[in-house]
């Protein structure tokens, strides 16, 4: 499968593109050639894994993919600032973020070109989105570029985390290993799904 960024041009392919300053990953992947069941991951911001050096997320990520019978996997997040720990993320980067939706959207659009049936998104960012404001609305660019792609995606999860009333697809978890044994379909757009929750408590939010 052509996809961009591609390295390593062998008997399997590492997707690698981080931003100009070093400090934002905007996707890291695996997978062999001319795969046609790749699994895309979206979590919430990347720590320091790269091509053969993957942290305890990423790890999960990779095994899981094998386990449930994929060729490859990709993964990415809502947003790209490296930080291993989400309380340390510095200010909100327009550059960062749109260069993130950028090869997210060029990722999945070659994917919907060239892989056969649906593509399976596993999302996983967790509650984490409560953490700073500028990561709801990175959420919200993403849900969007995902609402365009809807019918060539099969939405799945590895269980909910409870945050202020709204239910968040759970993060992958080196440390709850439990959680990552079997994907289960989560309802993302439609009505009561993920996306009208999150709207929806956004727009008390501003309210209040």
């Amino acid at each position: 499968m052509k996809l961009p960024y591609e390295h390593q041009p062998d008997e399997r392919v590492w997707l690698y593109r981080r931003s100009d300053d070093k400090k934002a990953r905007y996707g890291l992947g695996n997978m062999k050639n001319n795969c046609k069941n790749l699994l895309v991951c979206i979590s919430a911001t990347p720590s320091y894994a790269a091509p053969c050096l993957l942290d305890p997320t990423v790890a999960i990520v990779d095994a899981v993919s094998k386990k449930c019978g994929h060729d490859g996997w990709v993964v990415f997040n809502l947003y790209p600032e490296q930080s291993p720990d989400w309380d340390k993320l510095s200010s909100k980067s327009a550059e960062y973020t749109a260069e993130n939706k950028k090869v997210i959207s060029r990722v999945l659009a070659a994917l919907c070109e060239q892989q056969k049936g649906k593509i399976t998104v596993w999302v996983a960012w967790g509650a984490v989105v409560e953490a700073r404001p500028y990561l709801k609305d990175c959420l919200k660019d993403i849900l969007a570029l995902l609402e365009e792609k809807q019918e060539q995606i099969a939405f799945k999860a590895v269980g909910v985390v409870d945050k202020n009333g709204v239910e968040h697809p759970r993060q992958p978890n080196p440390y709850r290993p439990k959680d990552a044994r079997k994907l289960t379909a989560f309802k993302v757009f439609g009505k009561g799904g993920y996306a009208e929750q999150v709207l929806k408590e956004s727009e008390n939010t501003e309210v209040l």
